[in-house]
């Protein structure tokens, strides 16, 4: 695939990612501001009290070693400029190119292209890393912050202050690590998404819990879409308690408008017009359902084949799916279909035209859908 290449060069510049929250709370609270811009929690907090909003000191969220310093680092300038390539751009596959492609931390890069493309991307897929201790994972941060000046940037206490700085430069791999990698990451996506825009992010089981906690906490727990589970492999693994973990995760999440998937195309093959209906296509549909606890008892009943007089009573086993009234509609609307041969069942004319939609849901599980691991180390040797 042909490909625009841009590079970073290290430079100190003053792109910082704009604060859309602050713009927020200021657009809508702007009595809770002072003559200096500073927000004023008590004053916040008061107004939310007047509205009958439950205000509460205790909640539940997640919390780690380091959270003030990721949110610091969500809002910091960027210290790269952006350069092209020319001798890659100059090549003849690349010179029409649709495609970008930047090569630096992708750290960097989201803050310059939040900037290009504030809230214009439809949808986002990342691979972060999985911090499963053997796939090189640690935290590197090249920010040089004193702890007074990390303490007053964050708003932290100076003693701990200093424990974030003591594990920013330790080259951890801890769950706090991970997440204080993560969270300005996905905070700036976010930001890169349209209103409809929605992103899938790919993870196992070792930092799963941590990050649909993160997701909840940046995205809104309401805007989880779903936990879709892809087969890695077709095969066992060997493993010390005998369980071989042969799936990893997909998480979802939408921006804020709900979204509808497109779905798996429907099989129309079935459906055919042997008797000129009008109405286009049609399949015939069972008209019965097995008994349970929850039928009404009205659903067994004779059916009557009103041109014929032959009757139908109700299977032992079974039941009509439709109460009488409900089955006298299709009656009127010749929606069922009455046998020649009276030893079979009545069935239900199912049109194409009445379907409310040409796709059927796709299932979480992604098997069929997406190919396995080896798959894809083949595709891309």
């Amino acid at each position: 695939m042909s490909s625009e290449q841009i590079s970073m060069t290290n430079t100190t510049t003053h792109i910082a990612v704009p604060n859309t929250d602050l713009a927020i709370l200021k657009k809508h609270f702007p009595h809770c501001f002072d003559k200096d811009g500073q927000f004023l929690l008590e004053r916040f907090s008061a107004n939310l009290t007047e509205k009958d909003i439950n205000f509460s000191t205790e909640s539940y969220g997640l919390d780690w070693l380091g959270k003030a310093y990721a949110r610091l680092l969500a809002s910091d300038a960027a210290t790269t400029l952006l350069k092209p390539d020319h001798v890659h751009n100059q090549q003849a596959p690349n010179q029409q190119s649709e495609n970008v492609l930047i090569k630096g931390d992708n750290l960097e890069v989201l803050k310059h292209l939040v900037h290009a493309y504030y809230e214009q991307v439809k949808m986002i897929y990342i691979d972060p890393p999985y911090n499963t201790g053997s796939d090189g994972f640690v935290y590197q941060d090249d920010r040089k912050f004193s702890a007074r000046e990390l303490s007053e940037l964050a708003g932290v206490d100076l003693e701990k202050a200093q424990r974030i700085l003591a594990f920013t430069k330790s080259k951890s791999n801890s769950h706090s690590a991970w997440l204080t990698f993560m969270y300005p990451r996905l905070y700036i996506a976010r930001q890169l998404l349209r209103d409809d825009g929605v992103i899938f992010i790919s993870i196992d089981d070792n930092e799963v819990a941590q990050l649909r906690l993160l997701m909840d906490e940046i995205f809104g727990e309401e805007n989880f879409v779903g936990d879709l589970l892809w087969k890695r492999r077709s095969s066992s693994a060997l493993s010390e308690n005998n369980l071989s973990l042969d799936h990893e995760y997909v998480l979802c999440y939408k921006k804020m408008t709900a979204i509808l998937f497109k779905g798996i195309d429907k099989n129309f093959d079935s459906y055919k017009n042997l008797d000129d209906d009008v109405r286009g296509e049609w399949v015939a549909g069972d008209l019965t359902v097995g008994m349970t606890e929850s039928m009404r008892p009205n659903q067994a009943y004779n059916l009557v084949d009103p041109e014929t007089g032959i009757v139908y009573p109700h299977n032992p086993n079974r039941v009509w799916a439709y109460v009488p009234e409900s089955m006298q509609k299709l009656l009127d609307e010749k929606k069922v279909i009455f046998p020649k041969d009276p030893t079979m069942r009545p069935m239900l004319k199912r049109f194409k035209s009445d379907l409310k939609s040409a796709y059927n849901p796709f299932s979480s599980l992604m098997s069929g859908l997406v190919g396995l691991k080896t798959e894809a180390t083949k595709r891309s040797e």
